[in-house]
């Protein structure tokens, strides 16, 4: 009997010497590094200029816009003024009141005054409240 060895590549009927295979994976780090930068680079510009929800977020949101548990409020987007609309488009921006006042050229106190005004109307207790409303009445989008 003679004695003989086979590589996994002879076996499987390829023949690829090792700098095929050390090419190969190159090829696959640098692909690999390439979908990581792609990735940084979305999570940063998510990050600046959009507001992300997770997969658990959106179904939650889901749920609440579309059960019957919410509080059902007699307050639509049109009893809202087009600067209480306004205000509330920034607070879902993340702006804080005073950023919101430089923004509308109005003063914090005035800002602070639109954003009590907009919770008892919409029937919110906080700024989650009033976001959820946003999204919920197209004020906001979800993206």
């Amino acid at each position: 009997m003679v004695p003989f060895s086979l590589s996994a590549n002879e076996i499987n009927g390829l023949s690829i010497n090792s700098e095929e295979i050390n090419l190969i994976e190159e090829e696959n780090i640098i692909s690999f590094k390439k979908n990581i930068l792609i990735e940084t680079q979305t999570l940063k510009m998510l990050s600046q200029e959009a507001v992300y929800f997770t997969e658990t977020d959106h179904r939650m949101l889901l749920e609440y816009m579309n059960g019957r548990s919410k509080k059902i409020t007699s307050y639509t987007t049109e009893n809202l003024s087009d600067r209480e609309i306004d205000v509330l488009k920034l607070i879902c921006l993340e702006y804080t009141n005073k950023e919101i006042a430089n923004q509308l050229f109005l003063s914090r106190r005035t800002i602070e005054n639109h954003r009590q005004r907009i919770l008892e109307k919409v029937g919110a207790k906080n700024t989650v409240g009033l976001v959820v409303y946003a999204i919920a009445n197209n004020i906001h989008p979800i993206t």
